[in-house]
């Protein structure tokens, strides 16, 4: 009978009738990834992290908010704000804000951070509550956040307000700021002079009462710093994600400074919001 050679060449059909017949095992695929040249890049946390370059205000940030997501054992991370729901009539005012500075922003250089989206509703168009923090983000052992959240509560009605025309939030400017990766920016409303004073006994009593709960122990540093009142603002849109230098910012601030943020826009609010991990409670102030 002839035999059929399924061989693709010669070469091959003489070599295989030359070696011993074996049941050798198929050979293994290989790995995927094992060549120097497939491996994929470092990821930018590691990069930025451990790059030579000096170390700029981006990069500090960035830090900022690791050790921000990064609780140490046996503590919370804790922050401080008050919330508020804006009027249909205020959304309004605030869309006309957000066309402008979406407008003047194609006019900068160094940064251009594409069209800004409100944070005021969702996609839907379902109105999203906004808020001013009224405290930077700081650790606090659990017993001390019990005595925080204690003490903050009983001294609230100690405040000299009678209802919310006294919290009232009123603006000056239209400015951009980085978040706490800096890796976008937010468009904010920065408080004008009458507001922080307003907001003053409140601003003052968080901190003070955060001290104490502390009990003498160094502060744990986390997150960007608001504690002092010219940090205070509304954000109220955000970019997507960008990549700019600190120093960058202040071409794109000067062409917000020139929008008219509507002098008759203010919000009010009547809780103080605490946040500790997962969880969140309300204050009443009057």
């Amino acid at each position: 009978m002839e035999h059929l050679d399924y061989s693709s060449d010669s070469s091959s059909s003489s070599s295989a009738s030359q070696s011993p017949t074996t049941n050798s095992p198929p050979s293994k695929r290989p790995r995927l990834g094992t060549s120097s040249t497939s491996l994929p890049p470092l990821p930018s946390i590691i990069t930025d992290e451990y790059h030579t370059a000096p170390p700029t205000k981006s990069s500090k940030m960035r830090l900022r908010y690791k050790l921000l997501s990064t609780v140490p054992h046996g503590m919370v991370n804790s922050y401080t704000y008050a919330e508020f729901m804006p009027t249909t009539s205020q959304c309004l005012k605030l869309h006309s804000v957000v066309r402008d500075v979406n407008n003047i922003l194609d006019f900068a250089e160094k940064v251009r951070p594409g069209k800004t989206k409100p944070l005021f509703e969702n996609q839907l168009g379902v109105k999203s509550a906004l808020h001013v923090s009224l405290s930077d983000n700081f650790y606090l052992k659990k017993a001390q956040k019990e005595s925080f959240e204690k003490m903050l509560k009983d001294r609230v009605q100690e405040l000299p307000w009678k209802g919310k025309r006294d919290t009232r939030l009123t603006f000056n400017k239209v400015r951009t700021v980085p978040n706490n990766t800096a890796d976008a920016l937010f468009v904010v409303l920065t408080l004008d002079e009458e507001s922080k004073e307003r907001i003053r006994p409140l601003f003052e009593l968080v901190k003070t009462v955060a001290e104490e709960a502390r009990q003498g122990d160094k502060k744990v540093f986390a997150g960007p710093e608001l504690n002092e009142l010219d940090a205070l603002h509304v954000s109220f849109a955000a970019s997507d994600k960008i990549s700019y230098k600190m120093d960058d910012l202040e071409e794109l601030n000067e062409l917000c400074e020139l929008l008219d943020p509507i002098g008759d826009l203010e919000f009010e609010f009547d809780t103080l919001k605490i946040v500790a991990q997962q969880g969140r409670f309300g204050i009443k102030l009057f």
